[in-house]
């Protein structure tokens, strides 16, 4: 149980210009010694108990977490010094200054500076209290005696002392009822420090000075004036409020706060003395993640991601509040959306999956690698480049079923001319044209073809001449449904003789339904193909090769909107053969092998990258099984993979200590982790011209070219009316 608290106001009503008294209202000790505990936790043992309320108030445990604990930071606790031999500090006390007697110890005979140390950085070491920075170091300055006051001159050496130090931090609370110590702050804010002052305790419509300072001009927004509020976030009664300060002030916890004092006990204090050192600590742990921050930085995130309180509207400081309610969670995220630096070409916003990846250049590629962004402060955080990218399956259980509904969905019109399949879509406004594929004869010898989604490979391809074909195992050119099967194609075809063919088509995927966003988001595709076709006997063989352009991606992996991460113009170079076999009157063996090389010059973040990829399938199907339209087939594939690869990434570097900027070369690795096997089982019926079903089995070793195996079963019947 905690113990009653006796609260004594000890600020007076002083002169101008004659001694300054520290500020807090205290209350009486708990006798508690600490208990020898070296282990750190992940979070500290001491939020377990009721004493460390004040640190969830203000979010400190994403502080503890990330590790954001004052490491490597000094703060100068200029008060009635510290008590030098608590174990809360053991280890972490710098030669301070006592400007009593200057060659002496800076040792605290009063216990307020021991208390305000504590809350700034007391140990993580399991006993009792942890303050908002356990790994900061402290310099005491000694400005007040044993009776909690002293004068302009004391104040003002003491000053001197801190801004000469290599403290980052100056927390005071004490204060005036006058204008006072105007000098010795000046010089800290010349020598570039963050001064984080009390607002006072006489329930004043503004703060006391020297806190009241923080408004003027030249204070460079180094300074922040801090009112309390109690455990329900209301301003205690004793606070002085923002007032004038209203810009560079915040509260924080002050009410019963739980803290070191001198014998290795502990102490409640409340006042805005213990709610000052609450924001010390947090600025501390801001500095310990990013020490090249100036001052007016740190003040600047301090006040930007208080949570606001009062009646003012968000973004605008309150009267009673300023800015709000310190927060360590917010002060530790980034301010503004991060962007990152690109080599030549400035900052680009880091958009969440920014980075369309799939089954050949995956997601895994990139992870555990570091990708550096920027707030609007400068700070540098390091993201898993991983977790940037969105990898897309397209041979999925919805890729499945999706070209299992464009097959059942086309209607077949033929003569001795013509070929034409279509399918009709209505998207509740309107009914159109989906998918069409037009094969046109223009003599014995020539013809032309047209088509979209994909359907290119009912004119060039192995599986352009098997009519009926069960499978969704790809028996087409794989480069073609890089595009998630918005293939568009014109194609001309030449008749050399009976057994001999040649085709050509130029392809390219601008969806002509997509508006100017999604058309500039898209992987921009285009190319041509060329095939040649040699009948020999009941073999019919073909030869392919083609090009593939993309702008802005490679191999269907593109940039979602980030100039930061884009292949720039990529280039891939194909090949195949494939078969069909007649091994009888309604039996055939088909079969298909692809290879390709790609390559990019990259841009922005992606440099340089080379892949080579290649896929087969091989299948058997009987025609007119149990009916005199349907197909039954057996497949075994392997989807197209990366066999090698490399890509270069140029990725910027912050050096946490000095914010200097560089770039780093890294290559990565992007073969195929994995290589994927696929067994099909397939059956198609077209049960009369307006009912069809399809049944479809596929088993995946190693799918997407991953480690794991997943097996696909897909029905469908379609009935038209």
């Amino acid at each position: 149980m905690r113990p009653a608290l006796l609260f004594v106001s000890a600020i007076l009503p002083l002169a101008f210009n004659q001694s300054i008294y520290a500020d807090e209202l205290v209350t009486q000790t708990l006798d508690l010694q600490p208990e020898d505990i070296s282990n750190n936790k992940t979070l500290p043992t001491e939020l377990k108990n009721g004493y460390n309320w004040w640190q969830s108030k203000v979010k400190l445990n994403t502080a503890y977490l990330m590790g954001a604990r004052g490491a490597g930071v000094n703060v100068a606790v200029v008060d009635t010094g510290v008590d030098l031999n608590n174990t809360k500090f053991k280890g972490r006390i710098l030669a301070g200054y006592n400007a009593f007697a200057p060659g002496a110890l800076a040792m605290d005979d009063n216990g307020h500076g021991t208390h305000v140390a504590g809350i700034i950085g007391a140990a993580a070491d399991g006993n009792l209290m942890v303050g908002a920075a356990p790994e900061v170091k402290i310099i005491p300055v000694k400005v007040l005696n044993a009776a909690g006051s002293g004068n302009e001159a004391t104040f003002n050496a003491g000053m001197n002392f801190a801004s000469k130090s290599n403290a980052k931090i100056l927390s005071m609370s004490l204060g005036a009822s006058g204008p006072f110590g105007q000098a010795g702050l000046q010089q800290a804010v010349n020598a570039g420090k963050l001064v984080v002052i009390a607002a006072g305790n006489s329930g004043l419509a503004n703060p006391a000075w020297p806190a009241r300072y923080a408004k003027e001009a030249w204070a460079k927004g180094q300074v922040i004036a801090v009112g309390a509020v109690d455990a329900n976030n209301t301003i205690a009664s004793f606070s002085n409020r923002a007032g004038d300060t209203r810009n560079f002030y915040v509260v924080a916890p002050g009410v019963n706060i739980a803290s070191t004092y001198p014998g290795n006990r502990f102490a409640y204090m409340s006042g805005t003395s213990m709610a000052a050192p609450v924001v010390s600590g947090v600025a501390a742990d801001i500095y310990s993640r990013w020490m090249y921050l100036t001052a007016n930085q740190v003040a600047t995130i301090i006040f930007r991601t208080a949570d606001h309180l009062g009646t003012s509207a968000v973004g605008t400081p309150d009267a009673v509040y300023g800015w709000g309610l310190v927060n360590a969670d917010r002060a530790l995220q980034p301010v503004g959306a991060p962007k990152v630096a690109v080599y030549n070409a400035g900052y680009y916003a880091l958009a969440p999956l920014a980075l369309k990846t799939n089954a050949l250049i995956q997601s895994k590629a990139f992870s555990g690698i570091a990708l550096t962004a920027t707030d609007d402060i400068g700070r540098a955080y390091d993201y898993d480049f991983a977790g940037v990218t969105d990898q897309h399956s397209q041979t999925d259980l919805d890729h499945l079923f999706g070209k299992m509904d464009r097959d059942l969905a086309l209607v077949e019109r033929k003569n001795s001319q013509t070929s034409l399949q279509y399918s009709i879509a209505n998207d509740g406004e309107k009914t159109g044209v989906h998918a069409f594929n037009l094969i046109q004869n223009l003599s014995n010898q020539w013809q032309i073809a047209t088509g979209n989604q994909g359907l290119v490979e009912r004119f060039i391809g192995g599986s352009a001449n098997a009519e009926n074909l069960p499978f969704t195992t790809q028996f087409s050119n794989p480069y073609f449904t890089l595009s998630d099967d918005r293939l568009s194609y014109v194609g001309l075809g030449y008749q050399l003789g009976n057994t001999q063919a040649m085709r050509f088509a130029l392809i390219n995927n601008f969806d002509i339904a997509a508006n100017a966003t999604q058309y500039h988001a898209q992987n921009q595709q285009n190319g041509w193909v060329a095939e040649y076709q040699q009948d020999i006997g009941k073999m019919q063989l073909k030869l392919t090769v083609g090009q593939l352009n993309e702008s802005g991606g490679m191999l269907g992996t593109y940039s979602r909107n980030s100039g930061a991460l884009d292949f720039g113009h990529s280039q891939t170079l194909f090949g195949g053969v494939s078969s069909l076999i007649a091994l009888g009157k309604n039996t055939h063996l088909l079969g298909q092998f692809n290879l390709g090389r790609s390559t990019s010059d990259g841009s922005g973040l992606i440099g340089s990258t080379q892949t080579n990829t290649n896929n087969w399938s091989l299948g058997l199907y009987q025609q007119k099984v149990i009916a005199d339209n349907d197909s039954l087939g057996l497949a075994v594939s392997q989807p197209m993979r990366v066999s090698s690869g490399k890509m270069n990434l140029l990725l910027p570097q912050v050096d946490r200590e000095t914010g200097n900027s560089s770039y780093q070369n890294l290559a990565i690795d992007l073969a195929s982790p994995a290589t994927e096997t696929d067994l099909e089982l397939a059956y198609s019926n077209k049960i009369s011209n307006g009912a069809r079903l399809r049944f479809n089995a596929v088993y995946r070793h190693n799918a997407d070219n991953q480690l794991g195996d997943k097996t696909q079963v897909g029905v469908r019947y379609q009935q038209s009316f």
